[in-house]
């Protein structure tokens, strides 16, 4: 909501600058969440404007909430579209990444439990205090402790980065290269419930067996599960 001293304006979309080390969500380089982007798209196509507005640092231009909503539009209608912001001053970027975390956490598209660790690795880059950060995403300092304990491990090149569930029991290792490639296209489910998945189509006839690349993978699969089982076999 806006405050006495915000100033409300119309501005073009394009001019508006996304300073993803202030964006509080977890992603991989410039990128965000498409299926929010695009869900956000269907609602201008049907003629509805959004009712919240953008929130931006008036200095930099830097836009502080709203980030699904600015690429929506300018996706949907062009850099020239108009889109409703309101301009606050922030003390530097510490400020907009607090403030762009306490309202990620608080409405829109909830953040979840990875999103919050990362937000808390990137806070303390910024030199903003664990029991600081606990506060913004309504947590007791020692859940969150427990989440970055749990969640997170190293990259190659030692810097810590938030894990996903699916490989939750690597926290606190290092991962290699390779292995922080693949993780960025890993989903958040648990490993046992992939494979009772694949497990239940394949016993009951509910693969697509006209789906070649289905089953050259499959193919894949099994030659990958005998290696596994020949390394990993016990004694």
């Amino acid at each position: 909501m806006a405050k006495k001293d915000d100033k409300i304006v119309m501005v073009k979309v394009g001019t508006l600058v996304y300073d993803f080390e202030i964006y509080p969500r977890q992603h991989y380089g410039d990128k965000i969440d498409n299926t929010h982007v695009r869900n956000l798209r269907y609602v201008l196509r049907s003629g509805t404007e959004f009712d919240d507005p953008l929130l931006v640092d008036k200095k930099t231009n830097c836009v502080v909430d709203g980030f699904h909503r600015g690429h929506a539009m300018e996706k949907e209608r062009g850099a020239q579209a108009l889109i409703t912001v309101i301009y606050k001053t922030y003390k530097n970027r510490a400020a907009m990444l607090e403030e762009s975390g306490r309202i990620n956490n608080s409405h829109g598209n909830p953040m979840d439990r990875q999103d919050q660790v990362h937000f808390a690795l990137k806070c303390e880059k910024h030199g903003i205090s664990l029991a600081k950060v606990a506060g913004i995403l309504s947590l007791p300092e020692a859940q969150l402790i427990s989440f970055l304990d749990k969640r997170t491990a190293l990259s190659e090149e030692g810097e810590s980065m938030a894990i996903k569930n699916i490989v939750g029991h690597m926290a606190g290792e290092t991962f290699t290269e390779k292995q922080e490639e693949v993780h960025k296209g890993l989903g958040g489910s648990s490993q046992v419930f992939l494979v009772n998945q694949i497990i239940s189509l394949l016993k009951n006839g509910m693969t697509n067996t006209k789906n070649a690349r289905l089953m050259e993978r499959l193919g894949d699969l099994h030659s990958e599960l005998g290696r596994f089982f020949r390394k990993n076999k016990a004694g």
